[in-house]
């Protein structure tokens, strides 16, 4: 999921953000690699901007693409939804679900979400514009695509259609399948969050277990640098020091809201390599687990704030490897930007995700306590204060709340009622507390728990490097939607 990287948007702008994105998956594209194969021409859809209202015959053109390379009469059409970030076309011709489709014969499609990419239903991004921007309407517009396809394409009836997805569009997948039974025969959702929360404190919870899993003292280690920088910021003289070693680009203030800012983005550097962790035992650069545990623990010092310079030392090498001049530590700049509503400004795309979660999910990944990893200083507090900051006084916690309700009320959170779905989630994946992954016999869809990996690895492009729990459960994935097609 891409919750992290919205936020390093506004922190290196766009373009280095990607590379940041890029440089944590240690490929040119999430997962994928480079294609030698040529990619499929673009192509737009025309969707209603209200599907609910029949008065409202506004329209706007949806980005798609189309790979029919293997295709044969009858078969199967994989869908694959698009998320919270500008489509990439590399889907084409990469990742695993071409291996899932070849026996089939299937079409291969990937449909980019409305308000992201070039996907833009409206002239901004506005408050007012992004009414339109929810789960219901992204669910719609799916739906129509797959009518218009059908005609488009001379497609039967009888056609089977398949939605893939992973993160929240893995989300999407299952509710497709969940809300339009008719249209979707089956679906693969990877590392889809069903369940909206509001304090999500599971997410750090997680990234502490993945790290102690390698090691207790890397874990333990960075716990101390960040009670040790809890100590510091408290008086100039050590925001003075904090300023200098993290490299910001801003002297550090006393305001809270400034210091929340800036420990979200150190456990967010930490929270992307586990959240994107490659896996692979060999792995030992700076975009893994191992690798950057590795860099903590051999750094020596005798003084007492030891810890917190590692720390200090790990952030800046993280900056450099990614072409990052300075860190900003300004909480009001940051909602700034967030508040920009022109297209292709440096908070592009993390302006509407941010929507999404202060009108549909929440999924705030706090801590808050002396126990956490990461401090005690990102409360939910601060989390309902930057809605409410960047949207207005009437996005408050109270309105978040009542809206994760109504998500969990309308799509049924954990007690969805579905068949015909296959739920993967990945042991490290700080994401999976939120999705289906324990086995159920009284169950009609199947959970693939994959020890060792992390989000929407499934999905990837297959490697020689993967472990061996990736490959088995990628071939299980393939069965399963085999299956569905033996017992038509």
């Amino acid at each position: 999921m891409h919750v992290t990287f919205w936020f390093m948007h506004f922190l290196f702008g766009i373009s280095l953000s990607q590379k940041i994105r890029n440089y944590y998956l240690g490929v040119e594209d999430p997962g994928l690699g480079k294609s030698h194969v040529d990619t499929p021409k673009e192509q737009f859809f025309s969707q209603k901007l209200n599907h609910f209202d029949p008065t409202d015959h506004t329209t706007w053109l949806q980005r798609y693409w189309v790979n029919k390379s293997k295709y044969a009469e009858n078969g199967p059409v994989f869908l694959m939804i698009n998320g919270e970030a500008p489509a990439s076309p590399i889907w084409m011709s990469s990742g695993a679900w071409l291996d899932y489709g070849k026996e089939l014969n299937a079409m291969y499609i990937l449909l980019e979400h409305r308000y992201y990419g070039s996907s833009r239903p409206t002239n901004d991004t506005s408050t007012k514009s992004l009414v339109y921007l929810n789960t219901q309407q992204a669910l719609a517009d799916v739906a129509y695509f797959i009518d218009g396809m059908k005609q488009k394409y001379n497609l039967s009836e009888d056609t089977k259609w398949i939605a893939l997805g992973g993160s929240y569009a893995g989300a999407l997948a299952a509710w497709m399948r969940y809300k339009y039974p008719h249209l979707v025969y089956g679906a693969v959702s990877s590392s889809g969050p069903l369940l909206a929360k509001m304090d999500y404190k599971e997410y750090f919870h997680v990234v502490h277990h993945s790290i102690s899993s390698y090691s207790n003292k890397c874990e333990k280690e960075i716990s101390r640098a960040n009670k040790q920088l809890e100590i510091m910021i408290k008086t100039k003289r050590g925001r003075l020091f904090l300023t200098e070693w993290f490299n910001l680009c801003e002297e550090l203030s006393d305001n809270e809201y400034d210091i929340s800012f800036l420990f979200l983005t150190f456990a967010y550097n930490f929270a992307n390599l586990v959240q994107y962790d490659k896996g692979y035992k060999s792995a030992t650069g700076l975009n893994t687990i191992r690798g950057v545990c590795n860099l903590f623990l051999t750094g020596s010092s005798n003084n007492k704030t030891s810890s917190l310079r590692r720390y200090a030392e790990v952030n800046k090498l993280l900056l450099n490897a990614s072409d990052g001049e300075c860190i900003s530590s300004v909480y009001e700049t940051y909602i700034e930007k967030l508040r920009e509503t022109d297209w292709d400004t440096s908070s592009t795309y993390g302006r509407q995700w941010m929507y999404q979660t202060c009108t549909e999910f929440g999924f705030y990944q706090t801590s808050s306590t002396e126990k956490d990893t990461f401090g005690t200083r990102l409360p939910i507090e601060f989390f309902s204060k930057q809605c409410e900051d960047i949207f207005g006084s009437e996005f408050n916690d109270t309105f978040i709340r009542q809206a994760i309700n109504e998500t969990n009320l309308v799509f049924g959170g954990y007690d969805i009622n579905i068949d015909r779905v296959v739920f993967t989630h990945g042991t490290v994946d700080p994401w999976y507390p939120l999705g289906l992954y324990h086995p159920s016999d009284k169950k009609n869809y199947d959970t693939i728990f994959i020890k060792g990996t992390s989000h929407c690895s499934d999905l990837n492009q297959p490697t020689d490097k993967d472990s061996v729990e990736l490959k088995n459960a990628r071939r299980a994935v393939r069965n399963i939607i085999l299956s569905w097609f033996k017992k038509q």
